[in-house]
């Protein structure tokens, strides 16, 4: 179209959109980024933009979203779609992330170990390696309950999982010890138990409880009315015996007295 223009002859809808001289010199001198740039343009934020696209370009809602009609009728399996395509990578980057950690894990440079490993899961939160890696890196800082939380986070994920049974019960056991040293006999006794359920052929779990359950009894043997012991009678023994030895009390009270007397 040729002639002379004017602003108020251009269609409502993008005369909106334009610019000011002074916000698009603003624009051009601006330090900021490109993406918070394009953040502030009023017609990028519009909540329609990709609908309204989308129906003038006749592009409808269901996949596969795109102008090539071809594509309509073939049946991509889903593991070709982006989101599939993209979890493929972040694995992939991931288990880079967690060789990486090993490395710095066995030389010592346990900083680095962790910088790697966090990265990792920030690719792929559920990526069983990174959290059976970091988790042992937890336990060897003597972190064991954030070394709990990444072992079971690993079996919730794969339960047949061996490094993450294997070091998950090796810190329950570490814990177990470190609760009896303070003293916490019952969350001790949870600790070994929980390990067991996770291998039942574990000995040395096995050792760890009957230990706890002996110092228990003699625990009981020797505070026999503690609070924190089991009562040793049933009720109707206990009544049984409390009857006996009010009947003797009756009984040395009536003979102190007629000898008195």
């Amino acid at each position: 179209m040729k002639g002379l223009w004017c602003p108020s002859d251009t269609p409502t809808s993008l005369r909106h959109c334009q610019m000011s001289p002074w916000r698009s010199q603003a624009l051009r001198t601006s330090q900021d980024t490109y993406d918070l740039l394009l953040q502030r343009v009023w017609g990028f934020s519009n909540p329609s933009n990709v609908s309204y696209l989308g129906t003038v370009l006749d592009i409808g809602d269901n996949p596969p979203h795109s102008l090539m009609r071809g594509l309509h009728r073939c049946p991509f399996p889903q593991e070709d779609f982006a989101e599939s395509l993209l979890k493929q990578q972040s694995s992939h980057w991931a288990l880079s992330c967690v060789g990486s950690g090993v490395q710095h894990f066995k030389a010592g440079r346990h900083v680095e170990a962790m910088q790697c490993l966090e990265k990792a899961l920030t690719f792929d939160p559920v990526n069983v390696e990174a959290l059976v890696v970091r988790g042992a890196l937890y336990a060897n800082k003597n972190s064991l309950l954030r070394a709990m939380e990444d072992f079971a986070q690993a079996l919730k994920l794969n339960p047949a999982h061996n490094n993450a049974r294997k070091y998950m019960c090796e810190t329950l056991l570490a814990r177990g010890k470190q609760l009896l040293e303070e003293g916490e006999d019952e969350d001790a006794m949870t600790s070994y138990q929980k390990a067991l359920v996770i291998n039942p052929d574990l000995q040395e779990a096995k050792d760890a409880v009957e230990h706890v359950r002996a110092k228990q009894e003699v625990s009981t043997m020797q505070h026999p009315f503690s609070p924190t012991c089991k009562p040793m009678l049933s009720y109707e023994e206990a009544k049984n015996s409390h009857d006996r030895i009010m009947i003797n009390i009756v009984c040395f009270l009536m003979f102190r007295a007629n000898k008195q007397n």
